[in-house]
């Protein structure tokens, strides 16, 4: 069975479906393979707080802080924010166009993430109008409510499902100064230190249970130094989006059925 290594995004991508890594991550974890992380990742996921580091944080899979805590906090502000918008229009003046450009609006989405989510948020929102009948303020607001109670419902569960599927054991208890180093050297040049401790937490692992492939979601400083990953610490580097990729057409909704 193989023994995955598995990046902060990842762990985000599987535990809030309107993710744009949602797709790949839960085909990912729905594979029969041991799944591990390490404490960077958990730190990022959930334990670090504004008054924590690294070093000195509680780092455990069973935290709500970090980025988990980050999105669901903006998931119930980006609510309210959209409902003033929506005040600003009459209700002739919607359409599903309008309606869309203002929710994902609000939630500041780089145009790659774009492309990928907003067909499966449209999808979402086309199928409850069509339920009620009607596409106004009042069904766009009641659509937007009942969707982040979903999404604040799946993250609790998927969370849970992390919880009990990925390993975060055995926690790195050493330095690798000489990998950090020659991270940072020609040819890598890797400046992301919170990259570089991953790769560390990943070392560890592949010493001590033998982990074979590191899963992320990071095309750039991570992914595009694969080949070295490789030849020098002994591990593959899988894309997210593109090992795990399915055959989803762009229109494919929301997993509102899981």
């Amino acid at each position: 069975m193989t023994r995955y290594f598995v990046d902060t995004n990842c762990l985000i991508g599987l535990t809030f479906i309107n993710d744009r890594w949602y797709p790949d991550a839960k085909r990912l974890f729905d594979t029969d393979n041991t799944i591990y992380t390490g404490k960077n990742a958990v730190y990022e996921y959930c334990s670090s707080t504004g008054d924590n580091s690294r070093r000195s944080a509680d780092i455990r899979l069973d935290r709500d802080e970090g980025l988990y805590g980050e999105k669901r906090a903006k998931l119930r502000l980006k609510l309210r924010q959209f409902g003033k918008r929506l005040q600003t229009y009459r209700d002739e003046e919607l359409d599903i166009e309008t309606v869309m450009d203002e929710y994902v609006d609000r939630f500041d989405m780089r145009e790659s993430e774009e492309k990928e989510v907003r067909p499966r948020l449209q999808k979402y929102f086309e199928w409850y109008f069509e339920k009620e009948g009607e596409l106004t303020r009042r069904t766009a607001r009641e659509a937007a409510r009942k969707l982040k109670d979903v999404l604040m419902e799946r993250s609790i569960k998927h969370k849970d499902q992390i919880e009990a599927r990925v390993y975060l054991e055995p926690v790195r208890d050493r330095e690798y100064p000489d990998v950090e180093r020659r991270l940072k050297e020609w040819p890598v040049r890797m400046k992301n230190t919170a990259d570089i401790a991953l790769i560390c937490d990943a070392v560890f692992l592949k010493k001590e249970i033998g982990i074979s492939h590191f899963v992320t979601g990071d095309f750039t400083d991570i992914y595009s130094n694969q080949e070295w990953i490789h030849e020098n610490l002994g591990f593959s580097v899988l894309y997210l989006l593109e090992t795990f990729a399915g055959e989803e057409k762009p229109t494919a909704g929301l997993d509102l059925d899981d």
